[in-house]
């Protein structure tokens, strides 16, 4: 026998004991089984207990409940239930037989029933754990609808329990019934509001936010945080301000936070992060970077500074402060973006910080970015390490694009390039992949093959992204402009972005047309100035300089330098054109001078002076010049530049900035200015320069260089001797006498070779002009035995010459034995130069004549008379040696010729 029939069964010997003592006097079937019921005689009492339920029709609930309670005894449970069921018929707002029925249920475990019984039991006795125990088994059976019922029940007839109120809001929230939740959550808060828990505040701002009631929720949680001013918990609503109604509703509550707590590290990163979501990131930039600069940035707060860095192109701050951040607690994506960006900058530098500070781990997990960091770092053999380690075999497309990138950073093109084409093979690649990919095709100069992939593309995919992609390589590939125009036109979808990159590459590849067709559409979809301009190019390259000058006076004054640039040049074309706006061209001009400052932008204004001297600003472009040439060294291109402008004789003011520059030159580069003046027709001022300056060498130069041009020989002559006179070294001592010689000097020249002489025995310069002057003055023993020195001392650098005049000497004097060795060697040297011209070919001749050589002089003179006619001195010497040769008629032939009868 179970314990719960034993209790039932003394309960039921209480209860026959009760009813045995009141019908002692008349003793009843009830009062009999009651009796036995006590004894413990169980077969006679559910006898006398089922004749008198037979007797009376389960009427009597004292018959009704014994005899069930025996039933369940002997373990006939559905016996027990019958018997209940059959007094309920007749008595159906019995409420004890309705509990004892449903205990039945439960030992028979027939849970609708049970719930049907206490469904029952509630409307006759609705108490709290009725109603409770009601609500949780419509929840077991899904019931909801019911469940919600009840427990509204259970908050109207029971307010002080706060547990119903936050059921039935959970409850009305999954139901999808989320503002009835809400307003559920509101009336408890109105009622228990001490019972309000972070949790259930938490439900009740989510409910209010997902039904759409963003500014009660806000204010909901803006009253807690004054209640119950909890940091954490106020971050808590802040994520679910933020998450769920959006980042602005969480930065107005965060910004309450940080009111209330201004030095909380948690409250400013979420700050930070709201500000950066909703577009206000320069106040916590600016405090981060504040705080970075005083050593009091949070270790937290780092990575958040590093982003907003980032987002202002601020490479080195974002480096410098990532590396306050812990590896391990450095955002993976952020650590790429830094990676990404030290190779798009080509930041070698950064690259070598990040990868000391990120450290293997973060290596091993990204190998290709880990090749692209090596080759930032000029690290060719670690990148292919890398490269070996990510393998080929990647699946992701984005992984695939950056195998491609790197592959063609390595060189290797064209297993980079059949990763490109096999992407470009595969359909629904995203957006930004395919750009990526037209781009690599582009720069690989693979523009054809690209079209072709992106043409087979096209049949299986007409995404606009695919269409787009084709256009763009059609342009760049060229020759397809009437195609990609009727394409342009069927497109009238077309965004500005596509017109704009379209309306440039062919502006690039020079098809004007289509250039013009995608700026205009551009301009008419988007007005801005950057389109503008796009369109003042187009009309620029087809020929409409006016029409472009138009689209500069819509866009107005403020213009970049390069649409400044672009405007100059549509004014100078429009100029070209006959459309003389010389007031426009000439305001361009100034502002534009005006603008280009710094040495950086030298190349600029001097294009600039140009476009001045070629529209007829003379003044302007000299300004320029002259501005250009200011700091420049008189050989240099600026003051080239500034010659050509002055021409031959320029004015005053030319000179005068030349004189100033000449003044303030140090003293051995004086000369390129002096010299300047002499050229450009002022030698005389040079003269007067040169009074106030020290004789250098370069002075001295400049100085003989005014004279000669002055023809004041007898001046040069004085200043040449005064120099010598100064003991001058032998290198100068040889351009004086050059200097000496060209102005017809000859004894000058003779005293400056001495003194070069006299200082060098054997300079080779003295030694041979001071042989050939005695030659030509007939010193003749005196020449012999200076070009003899020479011809000892220097026989690698004699020509013919010296050999020469020797032999001349020793013919001359009858020595002619002497001579021919001197004329063997004159003609040796005179053969071994491939250069003749007609003066060595007469010395030659000459010598073969004095050799003795008939028939090789004969033949030279013919030679020589075929090639000059006219040439008397050659003539004479023909006459001469044909007469010798008793060749009278052939003389006298020769003489006719030249008017001897």
């Amino acid at each position: 026998m179970t314990a719960m029939f034993r209790y039932v069964l003394v309960l039921l010997l209480l209860l026959c004991a009760g009813a045995g003592v009141g019908r002692l006097l008349l003793p009843t079937n009830e009062t009999l089984a009651l009796m036995y019921l006590r004894d413990q005689d169980y077969d006679e009492a559910r006898k006398l207990f089922q004749k008198d339920f037979t007797v009376r029709g389960g009427t009597s609930a004292t018959t009704i409940i014994p005899l069930a309670n025996l039933y369940l005894q002997q373990g006939d449970v559905n016996a027990a239930i019958l018997t209940v069921e059959a007094f309920l018929e007749q008595n159906p707002r019995h409420l004890e037989a309705r509990k004892r029925i449903g205990t039945y249920y439960q030992f028979a475990q027939r849970p609708g029933d049970y719930l049907r019984n206490l469904e029952r039991i509630v409307r006759l006795e609705p108490t709290r754990k009725n109603l409770e125990e009601l609500a949780s088994l419509y929840n077991y059976h899904s019931r909801h609808d019911d469940q919600i019922r009840v427990l509204r029940e259970l908050t109207e007839r029971f307010p002080e329990e706060p547990s119903h109120f936050v059921s039935l809001s959970q409850l009305l929230a999954t139901r999808g019934h989320k503002g009835e939740g809400a307003d559920v959550l509101l009336s408890m808060r109105r009622e228990h509001l001490k019972a309000f828990t972070p949790a259930t505040h938490r439900l009740l701002v989510e409910l209010l936010l997902d039904s759409g009631r963003a500014e009660e929720a806000f204010e909901a949680a803006r009253q807690r945080t004054i209640d119950y001013w909890v940091p954490l918990e106020a971050l808590a609503l802040a994520d679910l301000l933020h998450y769920r109604g959006g980042p602005e509703w969480g930065w107005r509550f965060v910004t309450l936070m940080r009111e209330r707590d201004p030095d909380s590290e948690r409250i400013l990163i979420k700050w930070t992060e709201l500000a950066i979501q909703t577009g206000r990131s320069n106040e916590p930039y600016q405090l981060l970077l504040a705080l970075k600069n005083q050593n009091r940035l949070p270790e937290t707060a780092a990575h958040l500074l590093t982003e907003l860095a980032l987002a202002d192109r601020k490479l080195d701050l974002a480096m410098e402060v990532a590396r306050l951040t812990p590896p391990e607690r450095l955002p993976g994506w952020l650590a790429t973006q830094l990676a990404e960006q030290a190779v798009l900058n080509k930041r070698t530098d950064l690259a070598e910080g990040l990868v000391a500070h990120l450290g293997r781990p973060f290596l091993e997990q990204h190998p290709l970015l880990a090749a692209e960091l090596a080759l930032a770092r000029n690290r060719e053999g670690e990148a292919r390490v890398w490269l070996g380690k990510a393998g080929r075999n990647l699946k992701e497309p984005a992984e695939r694009m950056q195998l491609a990138q790197v592959l063609l950073r390595l060189q290797q093109v064209e297993e980079g390039m059949m990763v490109v084409e096999d992407l470009l093979g595969q359909p629904q690649l995203p957006t930004w992949m395919l750009r990526d990919l037209t781009g690599h095709m582009v720069a690989q100069k693979r523009a054809e093959r690209g079209l072709a992939l992106i043409t087979a593309l096209r049949r299986s995919d007409d995404r606009p992204e695919v269409q787009e992609a084709w256009a763009l390589l059609a342009v760049h590939a060229g020759g397809r402009e009437p195609e990609v125009m009727a394409w342009l036109a069927s497109r009238t979808d077309a965004n500005p972005g596509l017109l704009a990159d379209i309306a440039n590459v062919a502006l690039d590849t020079k098809q004007s047309n289509l250039a013009l067709a995608a700026a205009r559409r551009l301009v008419a979809q988007a007005a801005g100035p950057e389109h503008r301009v796009i369109l003042a190019r187009a009309q620029l390259a087809a020929g409409h300089p006016v029409a472009a000058l138009e689209q500069f006076r819509q866009i107005g004054k403020k213009l970049t330098r390069e649409q400044a640039a672009i405007h100059g040049e549509a004014l100078l074309a429009a100029w070209r054109q006959g459309h003389h706006d010389r007031k426009a061209l000439g305001d361009w001009l100034q502002q534009s001078l005006a603008e280009a400052v710094g040495p950086e932008r030298v190349e600029e204004r001097r294009a600039l002076a140009f476009v001045a001297l070629e529209s007829g600003f003379a003044e302007l472009a000299q300004e320029t010049f002259m501005a250009l040439a200011a700091t420049a060294a008189f050989d240099s291109p600026e003051v080239a530049q500034l010659g050509y402008l002055w021409g031959p004789r320029p004015g005053s003011r030319a000179l005068d900035w030349l004189e100033a520059r000449a003044e303030t030159e140090q003293p051995d580069r004086k000369h390129g200015w002096l010299n300047m003046i002499t050229d450009l027709g002022a030698p005389e001022r040079v003269l007067t320069l040169v009074a106030r300056y020290e004789e250098t060498a370069s002075v001295v130069d400049a100085h003989l260089r005014a004279l000669s041009r002055l023809k004041k020989k007898p001046a040069i002559d004085q200043l040449l001797r005064r120099q010598v006179s100064r003991g001058l070294p032998v290198p100068r001592l040889d351009q004086l006498a050059a200097v000496a010689e060209a102005e017809e000097l000859p004894e000058t020249a003779a005293l400056i070779y001495q003194k070069a002489l006299e200082a060098d025995g054997t300079h080779h310069l003295a030694l041979q002009r001071l042989g050939y002057m005695a030659f030509f003055d007939g010193e003749w023993k005196k020449s012999v035995s200076l070009l003899q020195r020479y011809l000892r001392y220097h026989p690698d650098k004699a020509n013919y010459e010296p050999h020469l005049y020797i032999a001349e000497v020793f013919w001359a004097q009858g020595e002619l034995e002497q001579a021919k060795p001197y004329y063997l060697d004159a003609l040796e040297k005179i053969a071994a130069n491939p250069d003749k011209p007609y003066t060595v070919r007469v010395a030659k001749v000459r010598m073969l004549q004095r050799m003795g050589w008939v028939n090789e002089s004969l033949k030279g003179y013919e030679d020589l008379l075929r090639e000059k006619p006219d040439d008397l001195r050659v003539k004479a010497d023909y006459v001469e040696l044909l007469l010798a040769r008793k060749k009278v008629e052939m003389a006298q032939n020769v003489m006719r010729k030249v008017g001897v009868r």
